[in-house]
């Protein structure tokens, strides 16, 4: 449960909301029927014509499954609740939620792009099949010195990918002049080898990729769960294009030599459709970011390379001449823009795009040591986040704020506890919003790392609001008011959504524990007037000192009337009773 979870973080709405208030027009608890409680949730429509919410529960018996479907009026008053047993094919006719057929499993024919020797060697484009197997439930009996021990593991389709054919992409780079002529003929063999291979920096392919596990599952009785020694590959329908940005290097000698490529192949029979070669680069560089972008381009950026890793010659004497390069579907450099970073240390974080092509980058950056190379700087202490805008085909701003910067424009709620400011370090960013002003709204949650190294700890909440020049005009900040163990432990949903009367509704659901796979959550809410920056009084729904109602999981907002009033739907802790919550979100 709690990795499906992850899922649905920091998703945002675009909704209107109430300035400075969020009220409470109806609350309202039904009891469950008993097929209801041992069911699961299928769906929570709204139908807007007639004012009537329709829940469906579905719950799974030996010989048959059962679907309840409960109807509500406006205010949340039963209107009906019928039963009925479906069968996979009938419930998939009658509900969009159940997604069956009766068609046979045909092993897919499929490409993947792999980097050999662990994601750090050359480019390997594989064909193949995806095939399945059923696996039968096992159990098996392990008997020890001091106790015996049953392991039962549960049946489960096995997915094997078996491949066809495998293209090693390779392209001749001269190397004569690099070595000796006395030098044995098995070097210049290794050299001219090794010269000839393409290490993978990026790929991008154009049918939609997924993500499947291939391989055995094993046990592990120690830790009481199951795991896979494979990971989850990306697989795409063996059509369509494949572009491949790779990089060739040298490494001989008193030469360390390094060059890019973008390769187009058709992905039926991995036919070479274009080469280009990724030139211009006065001194050594190499690529510090990668992403594909929603138009199917690469976007790349590249770093000037310090002296150790630039022979012969000098590096670039300036560590933060940086390029951008965007190579289109056609494997072309559909752009090229030399900018200078103010930070010679910039880690990246993901680039934003948007319907009009402009392009958004930020992450904690580092700018004391400026004099030295991204490449030398391995742990770096961050005192900076940087964010650059790209629209057409030049960078429109590029801006740094400081750790100081942050701590001035700290805004919270009045009825909350004193918050930290952003240092720049141990935040989980989610998700960037765009207001109707031209403000950009970035956020993300406090995660620091435990003292084992694998674990993470989840805490504040920040929402960063830039201008349309990238200058920083606030910080708000949100404390978790539940830190149990649950709470701490996973990153907490949140969404924001802009107003038609420019303020924003800022909504938290804080997390109570777990309970049997379900995560008790109820919801807070605040709102940000983005002029003035100010933030008000946080509102909590659901939970009180008398009574305990949690959000359902899968739908734990539902938007209604024009999305000028919200919907928040659950039950009591042993789902029992149903709860409604009506909030009025508009003037």
């Amino acid at each position: 449960m709690k990795n499906l979870w992850r899922i649905l973080v920091c998703v945002s709405f675009l909704l209107p909301s109430l300035l400075f208030s969020q009220v409470l027009e109806m609350e309202k608890t039904n009891e469950l029927s008993k097929d209801a409680r041992k069911g699961d949730l299928g769906s929570f429509n709204y139908d807007d014509a007639a004012k009537q919410y329709t829940l469906v529960f579905v719950r799974e018996q030996k010989k048959e499954t059962i679907y309840e479907t409960m109807v509500l009026d406006y205010d949340f008053n039963l209107i009906s609740d019928n039963s009925e047993s479906l069968s996979l094919i009938e419930a998939s006719k009658k509900y969009d939620f159940v997604d069956y057929d009766e068609e046979k499993w045909i092993d897919p024919v499929v490409v993947r792009v792999d980097a050999l020797a662990w994601g750090q060697g050359n480019v390997a484009l594989r064909k193949g099949t995806i095939s399945r197997e059923w696996v039968k439930p096992s159990s098996t009996t392990t008997v020890s010195k001091n106790y015996i021990t049953t392991t039962t593991v549960s049946g489960y389709w096995k997915y094997n990918f078996n491949e066809i054919n495998k293209l090693t992409p390779k392209i001749e780079m001269s190397v004569a002049d690099l070595i000796s002529p006395k030098a044995p003929g098995f070097v210049r063999k290794m050299v001219e080898n090794q010269a000839k291979k393409i290490y993978l920096v990026a790929y991008m392919t154009d049918e939609p990729s997924m993500e499947i596990q291939t391989g055995r599952r094993f046990f592990s009785p120690h830790a009481m769960s199951t795991a896979y020694l494979t990971p989850r590959k990306a697989f795409s329908a063996a059509s369509g294009d494949i572009v491949v940005v790779g990089k060739q290097v040298v490494a001989w000698d008193k030469y360390y030599i390094s060059r890019f490529v973008a390769l187009k192949y058709a992905a039926s029979d991995f036919s070479e459709k274009n080469k280009t070669m990724i030139e211009g680069f006065e001194y050594g560089v190499d690529a510090i970011y990668k992403q594909t972008l929603p138009d199917h381009s690469i976007a790349l950026i590249f770093a000037p390379l310090p002296k150790n890793q630039v022979k012969p010659g000098k590096p670039n004497p300036n560590p933060r001449a940086f390029t951008f390069i965007l190579i289109d579907k056609d494997a072309n450099v559909k752009e090229r823009i030399e900018f200078e970073s103010p930070s010679s240390k910039w880690d990246i974080h993901t680039i934003e795009t948007t319907p009009a092509g402009e392009l958004y980058i930020y992450g904690p950056a580092s700018q004391k040591k400026n004099d030295a190379y991204f490449a030398e700087q391995f742990y770096p202490k961050y005192d900076n986040l940087q964010f650059m805008k790209i629209a057409d085909d030049k960078v429109a701003f590029i801006t740094t704020t400081k750790i100081e910067d942050f701590a001035k424009k700290m805004q919270m709620p009045p009825n909350m506890k004193k918050i930290d400011s952003y240092e720049c370090k141990d935040l989980e960013f989610g998700s960037m919003v765009f207001t109707s002003s031209g403000d950009i709204l970035i956020n993300g949650q406090q995660a620091e790392k435990g003292s084992k190294g694998n674990e993470i700890k989840y805490g504040n909440i920040y929402l960063f609001q830039f201008g349309p020049d990238g200058n920083l005009k606030a910080q708000y900040g949100y404390k978790l008011a539940e830190t149990n163990k649950d709470a701490t432990s996973q990153p907490t949903l949140h969404a924001e959504f802009e107003n038609p009367d420019g303020t924003l509704s800022w909504l938290v659901y804080e997390i109570a524990g777990v309970e049997k796979d379900r995560v008790l959550m109820y919801p807070q809410m605040t709102i940000i007037d983005l002029q003035s920056a100010n933030i008000s009084k946080v509102a909590t729904f659901g939970v009180s000192k008398k009574e305990a109602y949690y959000v359902d999981n899968s739908h734990p907002i539902v938007p209604i009337d024009n999305d000028t009033k919200l919907v928040f739907f659950g039950t009591d802790k042993k789902d029992k009773v149903l709860w409604f919550a009506r909030v009025g979100i508009s003037k």
